[in-house]
C-alpha cells in the first residue's frame, strides 16, 4: 500500500494558514507532474483544460496530452458492473488503453447534475496502480460532499495526495489522488488497508473543509469588526438587518467549524490506533514477504519475533501514555484551530443571555465550570457564574456553558462527592471521564486549573492529572465575604474558647499534641465537632473566641468578627490572629482574649480591610486568571465611579491628591463644575470651557494610573451618574476630609452585604437599615428620574449602614 508522503501528526500540528488560499490550476497540476508521462483530459468539453493549462499536443517537459470523451468511457463499462458509481472490471476499458503508472487523469464533476460525483468511480476505475488523477470539483470547500467522495475513492482504492482550493470561477476545489492497487490485483492486500485508506482520506477532506469554514469565519469576523464594510451603500434601516444576518451566519459557521474539527480529531485518533495495531504490522510483514520472498521472506521470522518483543516490552508504556496521546491530539487540534476556536465570543453563542464581552474582561462576571463541590460553588457564585460538572453530563455542560476557566478541585474527588474515587486506580471509569473532560476543555481553548485543597494522602494517584492541566494551585478559593461577614453582630455573644471543627486524624504531630492538651479533660477549649458548611457563618458570628488549626479556618472566623488564637503549632500566627506555638503560650493567649471580650465593629474594620485586599475570593480569582493568562480585571462589585461636584477648577488638584492616596482607587472619576455658563454669552462659555480644560489637566495624574476621568458640563449627582459607566457610584464631598481607607471601607461593606446601597445612619454600624445617607449605591438608583432616597426602603431595596 502506498503511503502518503505527509505525516498526519505534523500536518495537524502545523495546521493550515489563517486563510484558505486559492491556487491557480496550472500551479497545482505542475506540483504533481513528477514521473508523469501522459496527461489524459477526461473533463467536460466546456471546461477547456488545454487552454487553462496551456497544453498543446505535447505538454511541458515532453509530457504527452490526450483528450478523451468521458461519455465514451462511461459507456464502456460492462453491463454487469455496479451502478453509476461502480468500478470497471479489469479487462474492459482499462485494457488496451495504454495507460501506465505515469498517467495523470484530469476529471471534472459537480455540482452540475449531468456530471454527478458518483460518476467519478467509473472514470477512476480505468487508472492503473500508481496512476494519478486530478479531480476538479465545482463545490466550494465548505460544501464539499465528503461522504460521496470518500465512498468513490474507497471503491477505487485511491489515496488522497492533496486537497486545494482553486481560483477558477466554476471549478473551485481540486483533489489529487493516486490509485494504490487495481480492483482485481493479484497481490494479497494488507489487513486493514481499506480502513486505513478511508481514514487517511477522511482526515485530508476534513482538514480541507475545516480550513474553508475557518477562512469564511475570519472574513465574517473582519466584517463584524468593521460593522459591515459596504454598509455605506445600504439604507440606514438596512444596516442592522445586514449586521444581524452576518451574526447569524457567523454563529452557524462557528458551530460547523467546531463539529468538523471534533470529527477531525476522531479520525486522527482512529488513524493513529490503526497505525499502532499489531495486526497491521503483521499484515505488512506478510505482504512484504509475498512480494519479495527472496529478501523479505528470509527476514519474516526475525520481524515476527521483533514485533512480539516490542509489544511485550512496551505494552505497559503504551497503556500509560494513551491518555497523554489522546490529550496531545486534542492539543494539536487546539493549536490548529487558533484563538478563534475557544474564544469567549464563540462560547457566548452557546450561553443564553450572556453578553459577548462578559467574562473576566469588562464589568461582567467570569464563567467558571469544572469538578467542584457544593461549598466551592457557594464560594464562587457571588463573584462568578458557576456550573458544576457531573460525570454523566460533563461533556455536554462544558460545551454549552462557554466557560472562561475550567477548575478541578481535589476535594470533589473525596468519598461522598460527585467525582468520588476518580483518583483511585480501581475506579478506572471515573478516571477516564476526567481525562476526557480535560482533553475536551483543552480542545475548546479553555485553561484547566487543578486546585489541590485537600491533604496529599488521599490524592496520591493524581500525578497524571497534574501533568495534563495548565496550572496547579495549592490552597483554597479565599474568604467569601458575602458568606463570612460581621453584619449584625451581637455585642453580648459568649467568648468561651471553641474549636469549631472535627479533629482530623492526619493533623501534624505538633498540632495534634497542642490540641490534645487544650481540648482534654483539663483543657479550657470546647470541641464543637463537625459543623456543616452552610451553618458555619452563623456559628462564627454567634461566638466571640475560636481556636484555629489552619489559616483558612482562621480567616473565615476573623471575617465573622471573632477573635482567633492560632493556627496552633505554628511559630507565626496569621494576620490579626494570636500566635500559639505551644500549649502553654496558647493557654495564656486564650485567657487574655477571653478577658478582652467580643470584638466590636471598630475593631473588626481593620481586619476586614486586610482580608479584602489580600485573601478575598475576587483576589484569588484574579490570581488564577493571571496564572493562566486571562484578563485579570477587577470584579464588577469593586468597580466604583466617584462623582464629584467642584466649586472651581482649582479644587481638582486637591481631589486628585485625595483619590491617589486611596487604598482602593476608583475605576472612574466624573467631575462637574458648579460654574454655569449660558450659550448666549460667548465669553462666559469660553471661561467654562477653560475651567473644564484646567480641571482635566489637574486630574491627569489619575488618568496616567488607569483611572477614567471625565469632566462634564452638567451639575448635580444625577447628571454625573448618567456620564458614568461603572455599576457603582460614590458621591464625593470635596469639603470633607476623607481617610485613605474611605473607598476601601465602602466597597468592603458592599462585598460583605451585597446590598443596593451603603451609607451612614446615626447609631448603626454594619447592620441593615431602612434608610441611609447613600455613600455608595447602584448607578441606576442615582440616575435622573430615579426614586428619592427616602423611598428606597419601601421599594424593597437593601441598605447597609456603616459608621463614617
Amino acid at each position: 500500500m502506498a503511503a502518503s508522503t505527509a505525516d498526519p501528526a505534523a500536518e495537524l500540528a502545523a495546521g493550515p494558514p489563517p486563510e484558505l488560499t486559492a491556487r491557480p490550476l496550472a500551479d497545482l497540476a505542475a506540483a504533481h507532474l513528477d514521473s508523469v508521462t501522459l496527461i489524459v483530459d477526461m473533463t467536460d468539453p466546456a471546461v477547456g483544460l488545454d487552454c487553462r493549462l496551456d497544453l498543446g499536443s505535447t505538454g511541458p517537459d515532453g509530457i504527452s496530452y490526450r483528450r478523451v470523451e468521458p461519455a465514451a468511457w462511461l459507456s464502456a463499462t460492462s453491463a454487469d458492473a455496479p451502478g453509476l458509481g461502480g468500478v470497471p472490471r479489469a479487462g474492459n476499458a482499462a485494457e488496451g488503453s495504454g495507460f501506465g503508472p505515469g498517467t495523470l487523469a484530469v476529471i471534472s464533476a459537480g455540482p452540475d447534475p449531468a456530471w454527478p460525483v458518483p460518476a467519478l468511480g467509473q472514470l477512476l476505475g480505468h487508472l492503473p496502480a500508481g496512476g494519478r488523477a486530478l479531480l476538479l470539483l465545482g463545490f466550494p470547500p465548505a460544501r464539499l460532499p465528503c461522504h460521496q467522495v470518500l465512498g468513490v475513492l474507497a471503491d477505487c482504492d485511491c489515496l488522497i495526495l492533496q486537497v486545494a482550493a482553486l481560483d477558477e470561477a466554476d471549478l473551485v476545489s481540486a483533489i489529487v489522488v493516486t490509485r494504490v492497487a487495481e480492483a482485481a490485483a493479484a497481490e494479497p492486500a494488507a489487513p486493514g488497508r481499506g480502513l486505513a485508506l478511508r481514514n487517511m482520506n477522511e482526515y485530508a477532506l476534513s482538514s480541507f473543509v475545516a480550513g474553508g469554514l475557518q477562512a469564511r469565519l475570519a472574513d465574517l469576523e473582519r466584517a463584524g469588526a468593521a460593522e459591515i464594510p459596504d454598509s455605506g451603500a445600504l439604507a440606514d434601516e438596512e444596516v442592522p438587518a445586514a449586521q444581524a444576518g452576518a451574526a447569524q451566519e457567523r454563529d452557524r459557521l462557528a458551530r460547523a467549524l467546531r463539529g468538523t474539527q471534533r470529527e477531525l480529531v476522531g479520525v486522527y485518533e482512529k488513524l493513529m490506533t490503526l497505525e499502532r495495531s499489531t495486526s497491521l504490522e503483521v499484515g505488512r510483514a506478510i505482504v512484504g514477504s509475498a512480494r519479495r520472498p527472496w529478501r523479505e521472506g528470509v527476514r519474516l521470522p526475525y520481524d515476527m519475533y521483533k514485533l512480539w518483543r516490542d509489544r511485550r516490552g512496551s505494552a505497559g508504556a503504551r497503556r500509560a501514555a494513551r491518555p497523554d496521546e489522546a490529550g496531545s491530539a486534542l492539543t494539536l487540534l487546539q493549536n490548529r484551530g487558533g484563538p478563534g476556536l475557544g474564544d469567549r465570543w464563540l462560547a457566548a453563542y452557546t450561553t443564553p443571555g450572556q453578553p459577548a464581552a462578559d467574562g473576566l474582561a469588562g464589568t461582567g462576571r467570569p464563567v467558571i465550570t469544572g469538578v467542584l463541590t457544593a461549598l466551592s460553588c457557594a464560594t464562587l457564585e457571588p463573584d462568578a457564574v458557576v456550573h458544576a460538572l457531573l460525570p454523566h453530563d460533563a461533556d455536554f455542560v462544558l460545551e454549552g456553558t462557554g466557560a472562561d476557566l475550567v477548575l478541578i478541585e481535589t476535594a470533589a474527588m473525596l468519598p461522598g462527592a460527585s467525582w468520588a474515587y476518580a483518583a483511585d486506580p480501581a475506579a478506572t471509569d471515573r478516571g477516564r471521564r476526567l481525562v476526557a473532560l480535560v482533553g475536551l476543555a483543552r480542545s475548546l481553548g479553555k485553561p484547566v486549573v487543578l486546585l489541590r485543597n485537600t491533604p496529599w494522602q488521599p490524592m496520591v494517584g493524581l500525578d497524571w492529572l497534574t501533568a495534563i492541566c495548565d496550572a496547579v494551585v495549592d490552597g483554597d478559593l479565599g474568604v467569601q465575604l458575602a458568606r463570612f461577614n460581621p453584619i449584625g453582630l451581637d455585642s453580648g455573644r459568649p467568648c468561651d474558647p471553641v474549636y469549631a471543627a472535627r479533629r482530623d486524624p492526619r493533623e501534624p504531630p505538633a498540632t495534634r499534641r497542642i490540641l490534645d492538651e487544650l481540648t482534654g479533660r483539663a483543657g479550657q477549649v470546647t470541641v464543637a465537632g463537625d459543623i456543616r458548611w452552610r451553618l458555619a457563618p452563623a456559628r462564627y458570628r454567634g461566638h466571640g473566641l475560636f481556636v484555629a488549626a489552619n489559616d483558612a479556618q482562621a480567616r473565615e472566623q476573623l471575617a465573622a468578627g471573632a477573635r482567633v488564637v492560632g493556627p496552633v503549632g505554628h511559630p507565626m500566627a496569621a494576620a490579626d490572629c494570636v500566635a500559639a506555638p505551644d500549649a502553654a503560650r496558647a493557654a495564656v493567649e486564650i485567657e487574655a482574649s477571653r478577658e478582652a471580650g467580643a470584638r466590636g465593629p471598630a475593631e473588626v474594620r481593620p481586619v476586614l480591610r486586610d482580608l479584602f485586599e489580600q485573601h478575598a475570593t475576587p483576589v484569588r480569582l484574579a490570581g488564577l486568571a493571571r496564572l493562566v493568562g486571562l484578563p485579570e480585571d477587577t470584579a464588577a462589585s469593586r468597580q466604583v465611579a466617584v462623582l464629584a461636584e467642584l466649586p472651581d477648577a482649582s479644587d481638582a488638584q486637591r481631589l486628585s491628591h485625595e483619590l491617589m492616596r486611596q487604598r482602593l482607587r476608583p475605576a472612574e472619576v466624573i467631575v462637574s463644575l458648579a460654574h454655569r455658563a449660558s450659550a448666549a454669552d460667548g465669553p462666559a462659555a469660553d471661561r467654562a470651557a477653560a475651567q473644564r480644560h484646567a480641571a482635566a489637566k489637574a486630574l491627569r495624574g489619575l488618568a496616567d494610573c488607569g483611572v477614567v476621568v471625565r469632566v462634564t458640563a452638567g451639575t448635580g449627582v444625577p447628571a454625573a451618574a448618567a456620564a458614568a459607566r461603572s455599576p457603582w457610584v460614590a458621591p464625593w464631598d470635596p469639603d470633607r476630609e476623607h481617610p485613605d481607607h474611605y473607598l476601601l471601607d465602602l466597597v468592603c461593606a458592599l462585598e460583605c452585604s451585597r446590598a443596593d446601597a451603603v451609607g451612614h445612619a446615626p447609631g448603626d454600624d454594619y447592620v441593615f437599615t431602612s434608610a441611609v445617607e447613600p455613600a455608595l449605591a447602584r448607578r441606576s438608583l442615582l440616575l435622573p428620574g430615579a426614586p428619592p432616597t427616602d423611598t428606597w426602603g419601601r421599594q424593597g431595596l437593601s441598605m447597609l449602614s456603616i459608621s463614617p
